[in-house]
């Protein structure tokens, strides 16, 4: 009992020699310590961890998938529906130096700019406000990641398909997930539509953050393609001529209107400018023996009236643009002495899209960002 009752007293002498010198009576001491504090009346700005863009495939029936129509390149790819558009999402995951509930009031813009390549002039195109995706919690508060929160999709799964278009790794994957199973950060979303006749090519997007305060982040900068297509549309597949007049000009007139077929109408739906070529055969009298006539057809597009030589291509200069509709004119002329028959032949037309190549844009020295492929 002696030695543990020494071994207590060396203890309590090693405790008084050990920090400030006070003298203490007994086994407790209380000390007062000064706290001073400075505020910044807007505290810090919000900061964006990530962001990235998917796109809605349309071609699945009634199903919502999100995915990346070229899972080879870097960034994602989608292309328009002919007629409609394309739509995007655009996924940005905020946090807040002073705790995600500074931003529980706050706002997630996403801004987005025409391409500079193509077509487009890199002009502002539109901001969408993004709206928070709700998290499905349990009891204490705790996320769970893996619950479908967004059209069937997990956190999980969306930070996944952001690995796979190359936004971020998967080790920063795994650090948004943290971020968010711990409360630390909130993912936001906004719905990007690209009509079918804007330009294709790689369209800038900047998501920022304000606070409760309205502190503002910085812009966070990345891109997502919209591809080149051609699609278009046409009235008709034939071309009947009636009361022709041997030596003299027929003519079969198109129109504005895609429901008169015997009236030749053609529709660009696509997003390229589309260029148009024509192959004419001769044309062969129904006599016996035939007779054949050759450059004989005419046509007449976008304001362009070209005599076809037979069994070439002939290509017009003038483009038809994305969103327009015009009228295609085909004229026959029967040389004197041609019989008055019946006569048959054909025209080939090729529709070409026009595609300028795109080069990237400048780098932008934001954090975790992509650019497009060189």
């Amino acid at each position: 009992m002696k030695k543990s009752i020494l071994l207590l007293a060396v203890l309590a002498v090693s405790l008084i020699g050990i920090g400030t010198a006070n003298a203490i009576d007994g086994y407790s001491s209380q000390e007062r310590i000064s706290v001073t504090v400075e505020t910044d009346p807007l505290g810090s700005p919000p900061w964006i961890k990530a962001k990235w863009e998917l796109w809605v495939d349309p071609n699945t029936d009634d199903e919502f998938i999100l995915t990346d129509a070229d899972p080879v390149r870097l960034g994602t790819q989608g292309d328009i529906v002919p007629g409609d558009g394309a739509t995007f999402y655009s996924f940005v995951i905020v946090s807040d130096p002073n705790g995600i509930e500074d931003i529980s009031n706050g706002n997630v813009y996403v801004d987005v700019y025409h391409p500079t390549c193509g077509y487009g002039d890199g002009s502002f195109k539109y901001q969408v406000h993004a709206k928070e995706i709700e998290l499905v919690r349990d009891q204490l508060g705790i996320p769970d990641l893996s619950a479908p929160v967004f059209n069937g999709y997990s956190v999980e799964d969306l930070l996944q398909l952001g690995v796979a278009a190359g936004y971020f790794t998967s080790a920063e994957a795994d650090e948004l997930w943290e971020e968010l199973h711990q409360n630390e950060a909130r993912i936001y979303a906004a719905e990007l539509f690209i009509d079918y006749h804007q330009a294709y090519g790689w369209y800038m997007v900047k998501a920022w953050a304000t606070d409760n305060n309205g502190a503002t982040s910085e812009k966070f900068t990345n891109y997502f393609e919209v591809r080149p297509m051609l699609a278009y549309e046409t009235d008709f597949d034939s071309v009947h001529f009636t009361n022709v007049k041997v030596g003299y000009r027929a003519q079969v007139s198109g129109d504005y209107d895609m429901n008169t077929s015997d009236r030749p109408t053609i529709r660009n739906i696509g997003n390229t400018p589309i260029a148009v070529s024509a192959y004419a055969s001769d044309a062969t009298s129904s006599t016996d023996p035939p007779k054949k006539f050759e450059n004989v057809f005419d046509m007449r597009f976008l304001d362009e009236d070209l005599m076809l030589p037979s069994w070439e291509w002939t290509r017009f200069s003038n483009l038809l643009w994305p969103c327009n509709t015009t009228k295609i004119d085909f004229s026959l002329h029967l040389p004197n002495g041609a019989p008055a028959t019946e006569y048959t032949g054909y025209i080939l037309l090729e529709y070409q899209a026009v595609i300028v190549p795109c080069k990237p844009m400048d780098p932008v020295s934001d954090p975790v960002q992509v650019l497009p492929p060189t």
